[in-house]
């Protein structure tokens, strides 16, 4: 069994509880639900859940979570370091990575390409931007990375 890293405080807390609880709120507050894993794409994912519901606002969305290891982590990493490490930091950038993993993990886009649920993924996006990204554009290439080439 891979080895789980350390992603904060929401450790302690139960994954069930916290993804029933995240099925009753939208916006920021669930963003802060997950910004131990995923930080600045937390918010997306609170926009997702109160755009369009479902597996983005249930406890599927936190179980989906369990299984970030340090060799999913070191796997886009390495991705990271050889095609955006000019762009920015991978800790910046590494929210976006697993916002597009827990996408993949969706079953509503199960078997379908990046290019179709990328538009539901892009109504999360609020225009005040991310950490030091402040278009859909900026962190598409990572998103598309996490949803398109999983760790093998």
């Amino acid at each position: 069994m891979p080895r789980q890293i350390d992603r904060g405080p929401a450790d302690d807390e139960n994954p069930e509880a916290v993804g029933e609880g995240l099925g009753g709120v939208t916006g920021g507050a669930l963003g802060v639900g997950l910004g131990a894993l995923l930080g600045p794409a937390g918010m997306i994912v609170g926009g997702l859940a109160g755009a369009a519901g479902g597996w983005w606002a249930g406890r599927e969305l936190a179980h989906a979570t369990d299984d970030f290891s340090d060799e999913t982590d070191e796997h886009y990493r390495r991705l990271h370091q050889e095609r955006h490490a000019d762009r920015c930091d991978w800790n910046d950038a590494r929210g976006f990575y697993n916002l597009g993993r827990l996408a993949r993990r969706n079953p509503d886009y199960e078997g379908r390409a990046f290019a179709d649920v990328e538009p539901e993924l892009r109504r999360g996006w609020r225009d005040e931007g991310a950490g030091p990204f402040q278009s859909w554009e900026d962190v598409r290439p990572f998103v598309s990375t996490g949803y398109e080439e999983p760790p093998r």
